[in-house]
């Protein structure tokens, strides 16, 4: 930790802390709207990057090229959060507080759409490569998730007397600020939540096809999905359940902090077994294939 300055991702962190800050400031002192889809981005994206960046330097034999990872960040974002949409709102509204126990399937299923045309095309066989194919797809839709509900939640400012411009939305430029504290303190949960159960799902996928030789759909690999649909679904039912009366908030955040404890520990088994996988394949690489026998 005391040489933590010196890794790549505490470097974007504070970069992009410092931006933050500029553009806040900056905001304050004269308040334009413009300022505000920026803002709301730069907050949202921010613990994102800076954790794939993390992840990439943790696993050390991921070799994705950048464009490959912008291309994936780019369609992943997109095809996951419209199919996502799609799917909730054409069928959770009736369901009413029981939608929460139908968000995991749907937003797993969503994110998983492009990872799953990368391990069937099979141009990246590596398990490091597959884990961090499926943290940026999570990283994208999470990023894009939150970025959404910030702009829904500044658009829900407009009162009633409003004429309708942007500028009306805020009739103190300190809402912003205190808006887009919210949103990086949504977008810290991100890895630890969308990143971690994307994960899982495509650990067992190139996991499985490293071990068998060839893509396979087995047990391990429906678990892993399995598992990651519940705690994502545990997870969103733990943050919609009332907090009215006082009990039913403690239960909420006891729930919570059992869910966020496991999910931490599930993240980090990923990337312990994965680190162990790409350990194994360097091993045979370097072992070249066995000689003929008989």
């Amino acid at each position: 930790m005391s040489h933590v300055y010196r890794r790549l991702w505490f470097r974007v962190l504070a970069v992009g802390f410092l931006f933050i800050a500029l553009l806040e400031i900056s905001y304050l002192a004269y308040p334009n709207p413009n300022l505000v889809p920026a803002i709301i981005v730069y907050c949202a994206f921010l613990v994102p990057v800076t954790f794939m960046v993390h992840l990439d330097d943790r696993l050390e034999a991921t070799q994705m090229p950048v464009a490959v990872i912008v291309i994936i960040f780019i369609s992943s974002g997109a095809v996951s959060l419209a199919f996502a949409s799609t799917v909730e709102l054409a069928l959770f509204p009736p369901l009413g507080f029981l939608q929460y126990l139908f968000v995991g399937p749907v937003e797993e299923t969503a994110k998983i759409i492009v990872p799953l045309a990368f391990f069937f095309v099979g141009t990246y066989r590596s398990v490091g490569v597959g884990v961090m194919i499926g943290l940026v797809s999570a990283m994208a839709f999470s990023a894009l998730e939150t970025s959404g509900y910030a702009f829904n939640a500044f658009l829900g400012t407009l009162d009633g007397n409003a004429t309708g411009r942007v500028a009306d939305l805020f009739k103190s430029p300190l809402n912003v600020v205190l808006l887009d504290g919210s949103v990086l303190f949504r977008s810290l949960l991100d890895p630890l939540g969308h990143g971690t159960w994307t994960m899982l799902i495509c650990f067992g996928l190139w996991n499985e096809r490293r071990k068998a030789g060839r893509a396979v759909f087995n047990g391990r690999v429906l678990g892993a999905f399995v598992l990651a649909m519940l705690l994502h679904s545990s997870w969103n039912t733990v943050l919609g359940f009332p907090s009215s009366p006082i009990w039913g908030k403690v239960l909420a955040w006891f729930a919570f902090a059992v869910t966020a404890g496991f999910t931490l520990w599930l993240m980090e088994r990923i990337i312990r077994k994965t680190r162990e996988a790409v350990g194994g394949e360097s091993e045979e690489t370097s072992a070249g294939p066995l000689p003929p026998t008989g």
